[in-house]
């Protein structure tokens, strides 16, 4: 078994968003090479030694700036989280992962709950930062509340700049947003449908098998245009 290569990266941003998540920028080494849709595992150390947490990563590779993350800190890893500052150094291993988005022409919809928009961001900054994507591109992205969610921002910003047709649809199981309605992601799948596209899905295991089940039964999407990642 190869050896795991570990990097030393220091923290450039620390957002925390009211909602929970945290959005943890770090300082980009030249060797960490990674495709957009990959993951990476976090090497933490509280009182009671090391423990390691998965996550994917949120920007894309070529694009100058941070390596970013969106992270949902729960149990062992919230106080590791919360005792964190600029300059503090996070040990993560090597890239990995086979979720990445296919180099064809084809419309993309992109399906995300809660943190598992990371990876569909990065391949959507992707196509926003080269600029030669002509395919229409959907998002359908939930969560469990309206207020903060992770980068809805840089996607409506996106749609505004993009060279490629982007629309949205943001939903939450409670909504105090103009910008977000109230429903599962399930609810908003007809009204973004393409004939023909592929579709991305990441989040719970549940809701991307609710997501699954509903393409093949509701519209007959055979499962090699689905491609998914389960949190």
């Amino acid at each position: 078994m190869q050896e795991e290569k570990w990097f030393h990266l220091k923290i450039d941003r620390i957002n925390w968003l009211t909602s929970g998540y945290l959005i943890l920028d770090l300082k980009l080494s030249s060797q960490f090479h990674f495709e957009a849709g990959q993951y990476t595992m976090f090497r933490l150390k509280d009182d009671q030694g090391f423990f390691d947490c998965y996550y994917s990563i949120a920007s894309y590779p070529l694009v100058e700036g941070p390596l970013q993350f969106c992270i949902l800190p729960r149990g062992r890893s919230l106080p590791v989280y919360k005792s964190l500052k600029i300059g503090d150094e996070i040990c993560l291993a090597s890239p990995r992962g086979d979720f990445r988005l296919n180099n064809n022409h084809l419309p993309k919809i992109f399906i995300a709950g809660g943190s598992g928009i990371s990876p569909l961001k990065s391949m959507i900054d992707g196509m926003y930062a080269l600029g030669e994507a002509k395919e229409k591109v959907h998002l359908v992205y939930g969560c469990q509340q309206s207020e903060a969610m992770p980068f809805q921002k840089d996607f409506e910003k996106m749609k505004k700049n993009s060279s490629f047709t982007f629309k949205t649809w943001y939903c939450a199981q409670e909504s105090t947003s103009s910008l977000v309605a109230e429903g599962l992601v399930t609810d908003f799948i007809e009204p973004s449908f393409i004939k023909g596209a592929e579709y991305y899905v990441s989040g719970p295991p549940p809701m991307v098998q609710a997501v699954e089940t509903f393409l093949k039964n509701h519209f007959h999407v055979p499962s090699e245009s689905i491609n998914t990642e389960r949190y």
